[in-house]
């Protein structure tokens, strides 16, 4: 008995000295930062402090500082404490107020229990840790923060502005900080509605619209509109170099994509292609040429193709399944999945919200998710 009073004791004293260790930590953050390849930078401390200063000087939202900002020390040290001593998992609220995701998984959601997790939110104001979800200084330096106090997360919600899932920011800084069996969510990954014919492939091929001059506009500009239009020509029309000859027509388009796309490597230069081909072999030939500008205007805009928004999605689903299996994702390592009629409609998992107090995969949306799993 004398032992087990004694160990009681100590274990009392180590966690107020955690937790008084933890308090004295100033409300700024200083990082080493290290390149992408691994190699290490010379150091680089951060040491500009907020202790003697009003934190309304800095313009986070249009100007942030260089650091991050530890605004809720004594919550986020019970956290620990209780991620250490009572095993309650922690999770990151990416973009999300301090109390937003508790009431979100208890009232939004519909949980009949509380939240299973501890919920850290990161965003720009009423928040656990001040940063900005857009710098990846601000988001490496959350990863390391949470290296250093030895905190792996079960969860991570990307509620908004999420790094791209095949990103070195997500592999080398955001994965590492996940539990194994943990999840990473992108609720509404895979968008479609109709309005300006938007669909999941929108970010390959941008929000098709007609301007107010008759032009088709997407996130290719005039020079490659010019390309569109001949390729249009080119597929569609008999004396068109590419017509109905798809292996031609691949050819042609993987020879330039690269400039005009964000994805590197072959994966991802044959993902854009096969979207930008999607659109053009669907086009309507007689649209070809349009000559009453208002006749597509807003959401009529769908009617340049034979195919809708939600089956331009389903086909980008697949292209996207196909291309993260290319670049290494075992289907086992993800899963994209939707709530009914979604699921169907898009060929995806069917998610049947739990409620017990974890977070909805699908987000305030139907729309289809991706959830990529730490093995």
């Amino acid at each position: 008995m004398t032992y087990i009073f004694y160990g009681e004791i100590m274990k009392k004293l180590l966690s107020l000295t955690f937790l008084v260790s933890f308090l004295l930590i100033p409300p700024t953050f200083a990082m080493v930062e290290g390149n992408d390849d691994g190699a290490s930078s010379p150091p680089l401390y951060q040491t500009v402090t907020l202790e003697n200063q009003d934190k309304r000087e800095y313009d986070w939202r249009n100007n942030p500082p260089p650091h991050i900002s530890i605004d809720e020390p004594e919550k986020l040290a019970e956290m620990i404490r209780q991620y250490r001593e009572d095993g309650k998992p922690i999770g990151l609220a990416w973009a999300c107020h301090t109390d937003e995701m508790p009431e979100k998984i208890t009232e939004f959601f519909g949980s009949k229990v509380s939240a299973v997790e501890n919920w850290i939110s990161l965003d720009v104001s009423n928040c656990h840790i001040r940063m900005d979800a857009t710098k990846k200084t601000h988001i490496k330096q959350v990863c390391n923060w949470l290296n250093e106090h030895g905190i792996k997360v079960s969860t991570i919600a990307f509620t908004c502005i999420a790094p791209e899932p095949d990103s070195s920011l997500v592999q080398k800084h955001i994965l590492p900080i996940v539990k194994e069996d943990g999840s990473l969510i992108f609720p509404g990954y895979f968008p479609s509605h109709y309005t300006f014919n938007s669909s999941a492939d929108c970010k390959e091929f941008g929000n098709l619209r007609v301007d107010s001059f008759g032009r088709l506009v997407t996130k290719y500009k005039k020079k490659d509109i010019d390309h569109f239009k001949s390729d249009l020509f080119n597929y569609h029309n008999p004396k068109g170099v590419f017509f109905h000859n798809e292996e031609a027509f691949l050819a042609s388009t993987l020879s330039w994509i690269e400039e005009f796309t964000d994805r590197k490597g072959e994966a991802g230069k044959k993902l854009a292609a096969g979207v930008y081909m999607n659109r053009i072999i669907f086009f309507k030939p007689e649209h070809r040429v349009i000559e009453n500008t208002f006749e597509f205007d807003g959401v009529k805009v769908n009617n340049l193709f034979s195919k809708s928004p939600d089956e331009f999605t389903r086909d980008y689903i697949q292209s996207y399944r196909d291309y993260l299996n290319e670049i290494g994702f075992d289907p086992s390592l993800y899963r994209i999945c939707a709530k009914k009629p979604q699921a169907d409609l898009f060929r995806v998992e069917e998610y049947v919200y739990p409620e017990d107090g974890t977070y909805d995969v699908t987000g305030h949306t139907s729309q289809a998710s991706l959830v990529l799993i730490k093995k």
